[in-house]
């Protein structure tokens, strides 16, 4: 796309940042912001834009999007295309997407296939998490390259907890190589806090065996136990080699719990939840539904919690920071794919929800306006600029300054647009039923350039997303690791202490005849008496020392074996 070379004021609105608000108006000019202020003065060709009434908010960042996500054969409802147009209208400016790699395939190539669709289709900016579903010197050393040319933002990765698995995950001692490989590069790896699938799968023929055939059984056979056995003991890995870790998809109170006990021990351990966890569950769609569609719609991984006070916590998480940032793990699967495949049989349901367009909508209906939780400042930081924070993209993305990328949406709570073509056809609203749409996105801009007006995307513009790379070291993440890791080195002082002139037992394995390598576990006393005095503790005086023998009761007493 070529640079934009427009010049735009928006005026009377409310700037909202993470940390304050301000009655300003933004001045843009190109694909920056240029001014920030009352009463600028501009030129006759600036396009002005009223916001009265309205936040100036900054473009959204989601930390959690599947776009063109078959990882396991399923079809999906949309492209890059769409699904960023999607993000677009929902007031997503920038996503993270996350792009799995087949156990046995080359992670570069994935790379190269995954962006090359991305350059021609995707029409917001994105950046690349890559999922690496196995550990050796050939992916470390495609790891690397993959750093420190391609720029990729995050690497994704799943602990195995049992042997001979065939998923895409990896053994403890190659996710420690792997964490400490992501350390010496700067780039933060991500982990899923979902159940150990051997497990899970396990559970889940038991379940399907009682009888249990519908939606509700992928939370049966899902017990939230195993997400915080997943937070616990790849925090325990990550501390050990001084990684930091961020922990995505905090889906229950057990994980949430492990987070926050990890946060305790490393302050380089950071959590994100997605929308779908809180958002279900205020719209009354669960995997329990009565309709076997917007039930499956609801399938996931983790899975969806039922009860109303869980989705209540998680969002009270989000509020006190514990939960860093709110993604919406998007991946828009069709009814008619759900039933072909999982009609009869929960276990072959495919997950996931297409929640790109509502995301924004959904988070400040629940945890602005019904629980008010969240205010203005809360929601900016829980959709931008923590996102931003986290990957390395701040204040480029996530915030309204001088200086930042022109990703601005003015944002409506009361507004009358209608949500149609949203979602996909044939694909469930995970949202139906909350009623979320009277709050969103009225106008975006990208980069400084209209992309959408009215709640519709501008369609004689001609824009495309960029490739976001992030510059440098991220000072969120690793800062806050560096100073915990020189602590942890300045306790690492050895104690000094004597030479050991004693004896050493012979490790050739064989049977050394020589008395002293016995004098590790028995003293003779001719040896004993016979010592140089020098050889005596300090201010010991040489005293008489039996001679261990073998002498059962009422049996007379003989040497040991060596003594006869």
């Amino acid at each position: 796309m070529a640079a934009v070379n427009t010049r735009i004021l928006i005026k009377n609105g409310m700037i909202v940042n993470h940390d304050g608000i301000l009655r300003a108006d933004v001045l843009i000019e190109g694909e920056k912001i240029s001014q920030i202020g009352q009463n600028i003065k501009i030129a006759d060709d600036v396009e002005v834009i009223d916001a009265q009434g309205k936040y100036i908010l900054p473009g959204s960042v989601d930390p959690d999007c599947r776009l063109m996500n078959p990882s396991d054969g399923v079809p999906v409802a949309d492209d890059y295309e769409r699904g960023s147009l999607a993000s677009l209208r929902g007031g997503t400016t920038t996503i993270i997407n996350d792009v799995n790699v087949r156990p046995g395939s080359s992670i570069t190539d994935a790379y190269n296939h995954h962006r090359n669709l991305l350059d021609k289709g995707c029409r917001c900016d994105f950046a690349i998490s890559l999922s690496i579903p196995n550990f050796s010197s050939e992916i470390s050393d495609e790891m690397k390259a993959l750093a420190a040319e391609k720029k990729v933002i995050s690497f994704s990765f799943r602990l195995q907890a049992g042997a001979n698995s065939t998923e895409p995950m990896l053994s403890e001692d190659a996710l420690l190589n792997a964490m400490e490989l992501c350390a010496s590069l700067g780039i933060p790896p991500t982990v899923p806090a979902c159940g150990n699938p051997i497990v899970i799968n396990k559970i889940a023929e038991s379940v399907f065996s009682s009888g249990v055939t519908g939606p509700e059984g992928c939370l049966i056979a899902s017990p939230e136990r195993f997400e915080a056995d997943t937070i616990n003991r790849v925090g325990l890995l990550a501390n050990e080699v001084k990684c930091p870790v961020i922990f995505k998809r905090i889906y229950s109170p057990s994980a949430a719990k492990a987070l926050c006990h990890q946060r305790e021990l490393s302050s380089s351990v950071f959590g994100t939840t997605n929308i779908p966890a809180i958002g279900c569950t205020f719209a009354g769609n669960t995997v329990n539904h009565h309709n076997w569609a917007k039930a499956a719609a609801c399938a996931s991984d983790p899975p969806i919690r039922s009860e109303l006070k869980i989705a209540k916590d998680l969002l009270m998480h989000v509020a006190t920071g514990d939960l860093l940032a709110v993604g919406s793990c998007h991946r828009a699967i069709a009814n008619n794919v759900r039933a072909g495949m999982g009609l009869n049989d929960f276990r072959r349901i495919p997950t996931g929800q297409a929640t790109a367009s509502g995301r924004l909508s959904a988070l400040w209906k629940i945890g602005v306006e019904i629980e008010a939780l969240l205010d203005p400042c809360g929601f900016v930081a829980a959709v931008s600029a923590n996102p931003a924070r986290l990957y390395n993209l701040y204040p480029r993305k996530g915030r309204i300054a001088e200086g930042s990328d022109a990703d601005i949406v003015i944002w409506n709570t009361d507004s009358t647009l209608s949500p149609v073509g949203l979602i996909p056809e044939c694909v469930e609203d995970p949202f139906d039923g909350l009623k979320c749409y009277s709050c969103r996105a009225e106008v975006v801009l990208l980069r400084g350039q209209l992309v959408v007006k009215d709640g519709e995307v501008v369609k004689s513009s001609d824009f495309r997303g960029q490739f976001i790379s992030a510059e440098g070291i991220n000072n969120l993440v690793f800062g806050r690791m560096a100073a915990f890791k020189s602590v942890c080195d300045g306790k690492l002082v050895p104690v000094k202490s004597e030479p050991y002139s004693g004896p050493v037992i012979n490790q050739n394995g064989t049977q050394d005849n020589d008395s002293s390598a016995k004098e590790s576990h028995f003293y003779r006393k001719a040896d004993y008496d016979n010592a140089p005095k020098e050889a005596l503790p300090p201010g010991q005086r040489t005293i008489h020392t039996s001679v261990k023998t073998a002498q059962p009761p009422g049996g007379g007493s003989s040497a040991f074996w060596w003594n006869s």
